[in-house]
Protein backbone atom coordinates (compact mmCIF):
# COMPACT_ATOMS: atom_id res chain seq x y z
CA UNK A 1 0.00 0.00 0.00
CA UNK A 2 1.67 3.03 -1.18
CA UNK A 3 0.95 6.20 0.76
CA UNK A 4 1.55 10.05 -1.63
CA UNK A 5 4.32 11.99 0.24
CA UNK A 6 1.65 14.04 2.00
CA UNK A 7 0.54 11.14 3.74
CA UNK A 8 3.73 10.25 4.60
CA UNK A 9 5.17 13.54 5.72
CA UNK A 10 2.23 14.07 8.09
CA UNK A 11 2.83 10.73 9.55
CA UNK A 12 6.00 11.15 9.67
CA UNK A 13 5.06 14.67 11.47
CA UNK A 14 2.78 13.27 13.83
CA UNK A 15 4.84 10.34 14.90
CA UNK A 16 7.89 12.80 15.47
CA UNK A 17 5.68 14.77 18.01
CA UNK A 18 4.44 11.91 19.96
CA UNK A 19 7.76 10.65 20.45
CA UNK A 20 9.32 13.73 21.31
CA UNK A 21 6.76 14.72 23.75
CA UNK A 22 7.25 11.48 24.83
CA UNK A 23 3.73 9.80 24.53
CA UNK A 24 5.12 6.83 22.54
CA UNK A 25 2.86 4.02 24.89
CA UNK A 26 0.27 5.84 25.42
CA UNK A 27 -0.24 6.85 21.99
CA UNK A 28 0.03 3.41 20.79
CA UNK A 29 -2.00 2.06 22.80
CA UNK A 30 -4.75 4.37 22.25
CA UNK A 31 -4.16 4.23 18.12
CA UNK A 32 -4.34 -0.04 18.39
CA UNK A 33 -7.95 0.19 20.34
CA UNK A 34 -9.13 2.17 18.34
CA UNK A 35 -8.79 1.21 14.72
CA UNK A 36 -11.75 -0.51 14.59
CA UNK A 37 -13.95 2.90 14.74
CA UNK A 38 -11.25 4.89 13.05
CA UNK A 39 -13.82 5.99 10.32
CA UNK A 40 -16.31 7.18 12.99
CA UNK A 41 -13.08 9.26 14.47
CA UNK A 42 -12.44 10.73 10.89
CA UNK A 43 -16.04 11.63 10.32
CA UNK A 44 -15.89 13.65 13.80
CA UNK A 45 -13.02 15.27 13.02
CA UNK A 46 -14.51 16.49 9.63
CA UNK A 47 -17.30 17.81 11.83
CA UNK A 48 -15.78 19.41 14.44
CA UNK A 49 -13.07 20.55 11.69
CA UNK A 50 -14.05 24.47 12.15
CA UNK A 51 -14.26 24.46 15.43
CA UNK A 52 -10.27 22.33 15.83
CA UNK A 53 -8.66 24.36 13.54
CA UNK A 54 -9.16 27.58 15.40
CA UNK A 55 -7.48 25.71 18.65
CA UNK A 56 -4.82 22.93 16.27
CA UNK A 57 -4.18 25.17 12.71
CA UNK A 58 -5.10 24.68 9.58
CA UNK A 59 -4.12 20.17 9.28
CA UNK A 60 -7.46 18.73 10.92
CA UNK A 61 -8.79 18.32 7.24
CA UNK A 62 -5.13 16.23 6.51
CA UNK A 63 -5.46 14.63 9.90
CA UNK A 64 -9.10 13.49 9.41
CA UNK A 65 -8.21 11.85 5.74
CA UNK A 66 -5.11 9.98 7.78
CA UNK A 67 -7.56 8.35 10.36
CA UNK A 68 -10.41 7.74 7.97
CA UNK A 69 -8.35 5.29 6.71
CA UNK A 70 -7.06 2.04 9.21
CA UNK A 71 -4.63 1.05 7.36
CA UNK A 72 -2.86 4.85 7.78
CA UNK A 73 -3.02 4.47 11.84
CA UNK A 74 -1.16 0.97 11.42
CA UNK A 75 1.56 2.96 9.86
CA UNK A 76 1.61 5.79 12.22
CA UNK A 77 1.52 3.06 15.02
CA UNK A 78 4.93 1.45 13.50
CA UNK A 79 6.40 4.67 12.99
CA UNK A 80 6.06 5.62 16.70
CA UNK A 81 7.37 2.31 17.50
CA UNK A 82 10.22 3.05 14.95
CA UNK A 83 11.31 6.67 16.19
CA UNK A 84 10.50 5.55 19.78
CA UNK A 85 13.31 2.68 19.36
CA UNK A 86 15.90 5.54 17.50
CA UNK A 87 15.41 7.48 20.78
CA UNK A 88 16.63 4.49 22.94
CA UNK A 89 13.19 4.18 24.68
CA UNK A 90 11.99 0.50 25.43
CA UNK A 91 10.62 -1.73 21.76
CA UNK A 92 6.31 -0.71 21.86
Amino acid sequence: MEKNSAESALIESLAGRIVSLGFDVPAVFFLEANIPVSRLAGAGLIILEPILSLIFGTKIKAVAALVNNPGNIELLVERVGALSEQRGRKKI
